[in-house]
């Protein structure tokens, strides 16, 4: 085979740009045909947009209410702990110093809790106002 003939079938930059023509007059024409405008792929974008944010929120409400949950969880174990602690000091006679101070403990992380359970509860509360 001759050193023309190969290099013929070798795509060169001419080429390109008329396939490349070549493919926006076939979608020109396929656009046409459904009776689509550029207007329509424009709005359909936006609304295919929109839905990803819709669904982006639905997801994060999801993750916020399973969150939400979780903490509710955390204080309803953690005051039951506490409750018991309160128990154990009250039927103790001698020295509950060591529990007092497990008890202050257990009082900031519900606390703690609590104030997550609020920041929780208000990521949820605007995304909830995004849907």
């Amino acid at each position: 085979m001759s050193t023309t003939a190969r290099h013929s079938h070798t795509p060169t930059a001419a080429d390109a740009a008329m396939r490349q023509r070549q493919l926006e007059e076939r979608l020109r024409f396929l656009i046409t045909r459904l009776g689509i405008t550029q207007a329509e792929f424009a709005r359909l974008g936006n609304e295919i947009q929109n839905l990803n944010r819709v669904q982006s929120d639905i997801s994060a409400y999801q993750k916020q209410t399973a969150a939400i949950d979780s903490t509710k969880a955390k204080i309803a174990n953690l005051t039951k702990q506490h409750e018991l602690l309160s128990q154990q000091i009250k039927n103790t006679t001698g020295d509950t110093t060591g529990l007092q101070i497990e008890q202050l403990k257990l009082d900031r992380s519900i606390s703690s809790a609590q104030g997550a359970l609020e920041r929780q509860q208000g990521r949820l509360t605007a995304t909830a106002k995004r849907l």
